[in-house]
């Protein structure tokens, strides 16, 4: 693409997300309106934040870029959820809408996301070299699936209780900043950028262009976050459908699609491997710091420091991510994935997705593959090794 090509790509991308801001702001007399130009507007903050963190990763230490970085990539996600976590403490209902938009935008990421660009991948990747079965993963993202698991086994604290609590946030919150505190010391390949973000970072001014970037998408998603929400409840209540589900998949579809692209393109010029990196990585962050963010925001809310409570319900959707997690990084424990594996992921997602009343028996498949593989590669990986070893290569 011609340095001019991206310069009117990111000038239209900009254009058509204040145009969407201003029609959900302006046209409040139509429900629907303002729910779908409100999601646009959410759909357009995150592409170009998600071009901005790119670019920003030129200039920044990476212990910044894995901090702060990776935070302002996921925050249109983190904006739904905080404002659905805040109404919970003055109407009990949307705890439902919150926990539904965190547990769906864990679920879509790991079982679409990473099989969709494992496959998509392989596929471009075989067409240089047909022999060509997998999608080999970095140093870090071993890493990464080390703190999954970790993570997974400890939210069997909150899935026991039926609570998250800020003992929850304050573990979990933990648990990515230690990931941050070791991760910042792998070295890993240069990112070689492409379409807009590459403008952005050949910018002259490329810094405040970035910053702009910044704030254009965080205001747009803190302006219309509430009127997404409330739209998407509304609209499905009216039309005879759940508002659980809307929530639960189509905010997520929203504000997740943007990063899916972008994995995408990486698959189709053959390096998957930098597209899956990202939505690991994206995995992480929302399994620990959206999950240990929702008594916080309930709390300050509520004007005390109290539990987010959590009914047999949104516990069987709990049980059911924490499942699937264990599940794909037990897939991942050997820093790779394959086009079995990939399906392997699909078929369960798709499965609990399309039949509702299922879930508990796929949350129990999810259990015993994942604990079985895990412990399959754990032990090829110990062959040889003392476990204090095994230990010091995942967590370090």
């Amino acid at each position: 693409m011609s340095r001019k090509f991206n310069r009117n790509l990111l000038a239209t991308l900009i254009v058509l997300t204040i145009i969407s801001l201003a029609i959900a702001l302006l046209f409040v007399h139509s429900i629907s309106l303002v729910t779908l130009f409100s999601g646009i507007s959410i759909f357009m903050a995150a592409t170009l934040i998600g071009m901005a963190s790119e670019a920003a990763e030129k200039f920044v230490p990476r212990a910044i870029s894995l901090a702060v970085v990776a935070f302002l990539a996921v925050l249109p996600e983190y904006a739904v959820d905080a404002y659905l976590a805040w109404m919970a403490a003055k109407n009990p209902e949307y705890a439902h809408y919150a926990l539904a938009n965190m547990t769906g935008a864990n679920r879509l990421l790991l079982g679409f996301g990473w099989a969709v660009v494992a496959l998509v991948g392989i596929y471009f990747l075989r067409k240089e070299n047909p022999r060509v079965g997998r999608i080999r993963l970095g140093k870090n993202e071993d890493l990464i699936v080390a703190f999954l698991l970790l993570a997974s086994v400890y939210v069997t604290r909150i899935i026991v209780l039926r609570q998250i609590d800020i003992v929850d946030s304050i573990v979990l919150i933990g648990i990515y900043a230690v990931y941050i505190l070791i991760a910042k010391g792998i070295e890993e390949e240069e990112l070689e950028l492409h379409g807009p973000s590459k403008y952005i970072a050949e910018h002259s001014f490329a810094k405040a262009l970035i910053i702009f970037l910044f704030a254009l998408g965080g205001v747009t998603v803190l302006l219309v976050a509430d009127k997404f929400s409330e739209g998407l409840i509304e609209v499905a209540k009216h039309a005879g459908l759940s508002p659980f589900l809307a929530v639960q998949w189509l905010a997520p579809l929203a504000s997740e699609s943007p990063e899916m692209v972008v994995a995408l393109y990486f698959a189709a010029r053959r390096r998957a491997h930098v597209g899956i990196a990202a939505l690991v990585s994206s995995k992480l962050n929302q399994w620990t710091l959206l999950v240990g963010m929702l008594p916080i925001i309930y709390s300050v809310s509520a004007g005390s420091l109290l539990p987010f409570h959590i009914d047999e319900f949104q516990m069987h959707e709990i049980f059911l991510t924490s499942s699937q997690t264990l599940y794909g990084a037990g897939i991942l424990l050997d820093n790779a994935i394959n086009v079995l594996e990939s399906i392997a992921l699909l078929v369960p997602f798709f499965a609990q997705l399309l039949i509702p009343g299922i879930r508990l028996e796929v949350s129990y498949f999810y259990i015993v593959a994942g604990v079985a593989i895990s412990a399959v590669r754990l032990r090829k990986r110990l062959r040889g090794k003392k476990i204090t070893t095994l230990v010091r290569e995942l967590f370090t």
